[in-house]
């Protein structure tokens, strides 16, 4: 027959021909399953916490030849925005926990909580004031649109029915409202850091500006699942001077590292790496090695971040660059279904 005779002259021929398509196919997929060089991360605005947060990340990154692109916001709302928009080019940010609510936060997953990030009240050291009436007939700035600051002071506010006793509610971002409060021009200020965020240390350092207690903070923790309760110790700020003069309780969401459900797996155990070397340390707050954890609210925790809090990076990622434990397996399939890497419990949810 005219095709068993072909085969019989031209079987060399045929079998490279062969092989070499299927190297080529193999290739193709092990192409296609390259992570990229270059990700955008949604940080927060200039002189907050998620900032310099966003600095340590891109350092981190760039040591795996990963390009960090950051992208300002004025916080956790506009952030979670940018990660749902698929043309935006985000895809990491850092959020506040519980803030935005799980209606806006679909096609988004966690790869843990990182940090407190306490609301800060800082008042005018001639307001005397005591809680929420201290805010009556003044002029208090809460965050600009956009937001987690905006969204949980407004909310709080509300909640104490003070809305309407409030003299003026200013939209002011947290560089902004330091400097005005500084200034005398207006009484208080609301804004969500970190401890070690310079314009918290400069406020707390500032000799006409006091720091506010919440003296309903149990009540706000029993009412929104996703607040704690911190304390700033009496005398932490300055021993000699016994500044504060007592303990400050203030209420805190925990800031979540955000992914959108696409990001390649081998960027994402780079980012929990990455978090682990920048959020282990302990802080007034919490104790070594509390961060991070495997926490979300409002989204679920990737299945990445699960496999990575039960049993750390996959093998293949000691032994070889990232790129290449990306072609040959990111998975690890001895742990193909997540749900069985964490308790029942240790996911959470909540929303205002």
């Amino acid at each position: 027959m005219p095709i068993r005779a072909f085969l019989q002259h031209h079987w060399p021929a045929i079998t490279i021909a062969v092989t070499a398509a299927a190297i080529g196919c193999t290739a193709l997929v092990m192409l296609g399953n390259m992570p990229p060089h270059r990700i955008v991360m949604a940080t927060g605005p200039e002189g907050s916490a998620y900032a310099e947060y966003g600095k340590r990340y891109r350092a981190a990154l760039a040591k795996a030849g990963v390009e960090v692109q950051l992208r300002s916001t004025a916080g956790s709302v506009e952030t979670a925005a940018l990660l749902r928009d698929p043309h935006s080019g985000v895809s990491v940010g850092l959020m506040q926990g519980g803030i935005v609510g799980a209606a806006n936060t679909a096609g988004l997953e966690s790869l843990g909580a990182v940090a407190y990030e306490p609301l800060w009240w800082f008042r005018r050291r001639e307001n005397q004031g005591v809680g929420a009436d201290g805010l009556r007939g003044r002029k208090v700035a809460v965050g600009p649109q956009g937001s987690g600051t905006r969204a949980l002071s407004l909310e709080l506010i509300k909640r104490t029915g003070m809305e309407r006793q409030v003299g003026e509610l200013l939209a002011l971002d947290v560089r902004e409202a330091a400097d005005k409060l500084k200034a005398g021009e207006i009484d208080v200020a609301f804004m969500m850091n970190s401890w070690d965020a310079p314009v918290v240390q400069q406020l707390l350092a500032d000799e006409g500006v006091a720091l506010s207690s919440f003296p309903h903070a149990d009540a706000f923790v029993a009412l929104y699942p996703f607040l704690n309760k911190v304390i700033v110790p009496r005398g932490v700020m300055d021993l000699a001077r016994d500044q504060p003069p007592a303990d400050v309780t203030l209420i805190a969401t925990k800031t979540n590292l955000v992914v959108r459900e696409d990001l390649h797996p081998a960027l994402q155990y780079l980012l929990l790496n990455a978090a682990t070397e920048i959020h282990s340390g302990p802080s007034i707050f919490n104790r070594a090695n509390e961060f991070p954890a495997a926490e979300a609210v409002d989204m679920p925790l990737s299945s990445e971040a699960a496999r990575f809090y039960k049993s750390g990076l996959p093998f293949l990622h000691d032994y070889f660059p990232f790129w290449m434990a990306a072609l040959l397996g990111t998975h690890d399939p001895a742990h193909s279904d997540p749900s069985s890497a964490l308790p029942d419990d240790a996911i959470f949810a909540g929303s205002l």
